[in-house]
């Protein structure tokens, strides 16, 4: 998990690297552009954009880590279960929604597999997009 300190440093760098732009726009009398907008303001503006940046990446990243996770545990759900053992059954997560995907021998097979994601930790949905009937062989 990304921890707070690492959040600090992170804005702080783009902090840093805006910085010198604010000044840059500043002229002698602490406007910039004849538009009454000081430095300091345009520094303040430029720190509030940055803040967010940093806190919409992070909860992206948090999302993507959990569905990874999410992932993980469906993946293995169905391995460690005796009816979908062995099948062709591909797992996707976004935000928390599973979609799988691929081909499963039977019905029964497929039905499982919805089942075992549903009653999994982190799903808010399953999407089926799986086929029933024998799986694709890939050798050609």
């Amino acid at each position: 998990m990304i921890s707070k300190m690492a959040i600090g440093v992170t804005a702080l760098a783009l902090m840093l690297c805006f910085e010198p732009l604010a000044f840059a726009q500043s002229d002698t009398s602490g406007t910039s552009n004849g538009n009454g907008s000081s430095a300091s303001s345009s520094m303040h503006r430029a720190g509030e954009s940055t803040e967010t940046a940093v806190s919409n990446a992070y909860h992206g990243t948090k999302r993507a880590v959990e569905d990874t996770a999410v992932t993980s545990r469906v993946k293995l759900a169905l391995h460690d279960d005796k009816v979908t053992h062995g099948t062709d059954i591909h797992v996707d997560t976004i935000s928390g929604v599973v979609t799988l995907s691929g081909s499963a021998p039977s019905a029964e097979a497929a039905d499982r597999a919805i089942d075992l994601a549903k009653h999994t930790k982190g799903v808010e949905a399953v999407k089926n997009a799986i086929t029933v009937g024998p799986q694709k062989s890939s050798m050609r």
